[in-house]
């Protein structure tokens, strides 16, 4: 294979899985002997740790359709960089990003898109939604979005069985061959290291969360989780919160009033997110929705048993019994037996956690970033050589 020149771009660097994968994602590739360089389109950036490993720059750009005609392009800089840099392949990272590099399209390149979560911009739009100014904005940024896509052949992976359902439904029909399902992936070694002996019977119970403080994110139910755990153990038991939003307030007040404040821990925004879960012992994912679970496979890679709500696109990665439990039900006894049963049988314990790990490990960012490039050489194939492209690979 060639190399390539790669521009991977994102909205912002705000913490967020989608910012960590594409900062991840632009160090594999770069690695991988690809000149690859990571644009952000705003100053904001929680992620100095990363960007300072990488050829990351910031490039600030704005587009906003708008359909009153008072449309906002400022894509000078952006326009500028592309076309000194002459990529092979433009890659985006959330909607904003796409509407941003898609303003302008470069000759000869390959248009992907990652799709992160099921976007509003793109649902379908139905008779119930005429009176809801936001839903006639996001139906005016859909076809605006559709017309570029058309104009640039853009490609998309989907980084679950559930988005990838999402877009086939919400896309025009001739886009939904030009749609890859491809999970999302971490730098395995870097979690792994922090994995260690979980056989030992548990002598306190330590529950961990990582996700921002959004109402989805379903914080307020580990609260009931942990009063339901503390009506049916003698053992300690201790609830970390990782993150920041607008939420947090409300969760805290939630803890005030079941009188567990002294049990639980509001972490804010870390740097070691490796290391807070290696010093648990149980991984809480209580999200409503979600399209992946970057965060849990990370957690699975530090030897954590994961027990999870059914967030839809975090289906595709947890076996419930094998390498980790998912409930359906919203259900604090449920979710507080489990860990229970978990904390009584180190050697049940010890089975989970290590199959949680064999399992991360197929998610090294070594095997991803060699999928993702099959992919790009796939598609400029088809533009070089016409060549067909295969039907959707799922991996």
């Amino acid at each position: 294979m060639r190399k390539l020149r790669i521009l991977q771009v994102i909205k912002s660097m705000s913490k967020g899985g989608a910012e960590r994968y594409a900062a991840d994602l632009t160090k594999a590739l770069t690695e991988a002997g690809h000149e690859t360089k990571l644009v952000s389109f705003s100053e904001e950036n929680e992620y100095v740790n990363l960007t300072s490993e990488i050829d990351f720059c910031i490039c600030k750009s704005v587009v906003q359709p708008s359909i009153s005609g008072k449309s906002i392009v400022q894509i000078d800089e952006y326009r500028t960089l592309v076309k000194k840099f002459n990529p092979d392949v433009i890659h985006s990272h959330l909607f904003k990003s796409e509407m941003i590099s898609r303003e302008y399209i470069h000759p000869n390149t390959v248009y992907i898109s990652t799709c992160q979560n099921n976007m509003e911009e793109l649902d379908t739009f139905s008779i119930s939604d005429a009176f809801s100014k936001r839903k006639f904005t996001n139906l005016y940024e859909k076809n605006w979005m559709l017309k570029r896509y058309k104009a640039c052949n853009n490609h998309f992976i989907a980084i679950s069985r559930h988005t990838e359902a999402y877009y086939k439904k919400v896309l025009p029909s001739y886009l939904n061959n030009r749609i890859r399902m491809i999970h999302h992936a971490i730098d395995f070694r870097k979690f792994n290291v922090y994995q260690h002996d979980r056989s030992q019977d548990l002598d306190e119970i330590k529950l961990i969360y990582v996700a921002r403080f959004a109402p989805y994110k379903n914080h307020r139910f580990l609260i009931h989780i942990l009063e339901a755990l503390q009506n049916r153990t003698n053992k300690s038991v201790k609830l970390e919160f990782v993150g920041s939003g607008v939420e947090e307030d409300n969760v805290r007040h939630l803890a005030e009033e079941k009188g567990l404040s002294d049990s639980v821990i509001f972490s804010g925004l870390v740097s070691d997110v490796e290391m807070r879960l290696k010093e648990a012992n149980f991984y809480i994912h209580p999200a409503t929705y979600e399209p992946f679970g970057l965060v849990i496979i990370e957690a699975m890679a530090t030897g954590l048993p994961v027990i999870a709500l059914n967030g839809k696109g975090n289906r595709d990665i947890i076996e419930h019994g094998v390498n980790g439990y998912m409930f359906d039900e919203e259900n604090a006894k449920l979710f507080a037996n489990q860990i229970i049963e978990l904390s009584e049988s180190s050697a049940l314990y010890k089975t989970i956690s290590q199959n949680a790990i064999n399992y991360a490990a197929g998610f090294d960012m070594v095997i991803h970033v060699q999928r993702v490039l099959d992919y790009y050489h796939e598609i400029i194939n088809v533009r070089e050589r016409k060549t067909p492209l295969t039907s959707s690979s799922q991996y």
